[in-house]
């Protein structure tokens, strides 16, 4: 419905995706366990965002730690692409907005209607601390 889906998973639910599998990255030897549906994964996803992202706004990467120096990166246009670490952080990197910015983006789009729960995601996933 033109709405990202609030985690990877239901896109399993809803036959997206159908196998697990495509949810832990080859190059990952301990993919993580999502404790509410038992599956492994090796991805973060940003979550819901508000409406109109630029296709440069970083949607999914590679878990930290999987890779020594840099990430598999998904972008909202669809597009991955492998992303030095430092790159993700600098500004104007990966595609011309680090994680950083990518936040600055979607809260200063959410227009004052993001909550904290919203925010706190967020940061985790855009690794923003204050």
């Amino acid at each position: 419905d033109g709405q990202y889906p609030p985690n990877l998973f239901v896109l399993l639910d809803a036959g997206y995706l159908e196998d697990e599998d495509a949810l832990v990255d080859p190059a990952d030897w301990e993919p993580e366990l999502d404790d509410e549906t038992g599956t492994l994964y090796s991805y973060e996803y940003v979550g819901p965002l508000p409406p109109g992202p630029p296709a440069v706004l970083i949607l999914c990467y590679s878990r930290k730690g999987v890779y020594e120096d840099g990430r598999n990166v998904l972008y909202v246009d669809g597009a991955p692409e492998w992303v030095e670490e430092a790159d993700l952080h600098a500004a104007g990197g990966a595609r011309g907005m680090s994680l950083e910015e990518c936040y600055r983006w979607a809260v200063e789009h959410w227009k004052g209607e993001l909550s904290e729960k919203d925010d706190a995601r967020l940061k985790k996933f855009f690794e923003v601390t204050d």
